[in-house]
C-alpha cells in the first residue's frame, strides 16, 4: 500500500515540477538521428535541477526512451562517471561566515566599536576587498546605515 502511494506521490511531483512538454522539447533539441549522447542527458537533468535517474524515468513516462534504454543507462558505468564528473559544478558553496556574524561585525564597525581594518581581519579579507566581501552578504559600506531618526 505504501509503495503504491509513494509511486503516485512521485508521479504527481514529477508531472508538477517536471512538465512533460518542457522535458520533451529540451530532450528533442539534443536528439540527432534518433540518438542522444550521455553528456546531453546529464545536461538536461542539470537544467531541470533533477538527478539523471529522475530524468530517465520521466523520459520513459513520456515515451521518449524505452524501458530497455532506461535499464541500460541505469547500469552503465560510463553514464555514472560522466554524471559524477560534472556534479561538482552544481554544488552550492556556503558562505565563509554565518550571516549573523557578519551583520553583527558590520554593525559594530558602523557604530565605531570596530575599525575598518579589524572588520576586514574578522572577515578574513583585505581592506581592498572588504566592500566586495560585504556585498556578498548584502551589506554596503557606502550606504547610509548611520542615518538617524529621533525616537519618541
Amino acid at each position: 500500500m505504501w509503495e503504491d502511494l509513494e509511486k503516485k506521490a512521485s508521479a504527481f511531483a514529477s508531472s508538477l515540477l517536471f512538465p512533460s512538454d518542457a522535458v520533451a522539447v529540451e530532450f528533442d533539441t539534443f536528439v540527432v538521428k534518433r540518438k542522444i549522447i550521455y553528456a546531453d542527458l546529464i545536461e538536461i537533468a542539470r537544467f531541470f535541477d533533477v538527478s539523471p535517474e529522475a530524468l530517465l524515468y520521466r523520459l520513459l513516462n513520456i515515451k521518449r526512451i524505452t524501458k530497455e534504454s532506461l535499464e541500460k543507462l541505469l547500469k552503465d558505468r560510463l553514464f555514472r562517471e560522466i554524471d559524477r564528473s560534472t556534479m561538482s559544478q552544481r554544488w552550492w558553496q556556503p558562505p565563509q561566515f554565518p550571516e549573523g556574524f557578519v551583520r553583527l561585525a558590520f554593525v559594530a564597525y558602523q557604530k565605531g566599536k570596530l575599525s575598518k581594518s579589524k572588520l576586514a581581519k574578522l572577515l578574513d579579507t583585505s581592506l581592498i576587498d572588504l566592500n566586495s566581501t560585504l556585498r556578498e552578504y548584502g551589506l554596503n559600506d557606502q550606504e547610509g546605515y548611520d542615518a538617524e531618526v529621533r525616537a519618541a
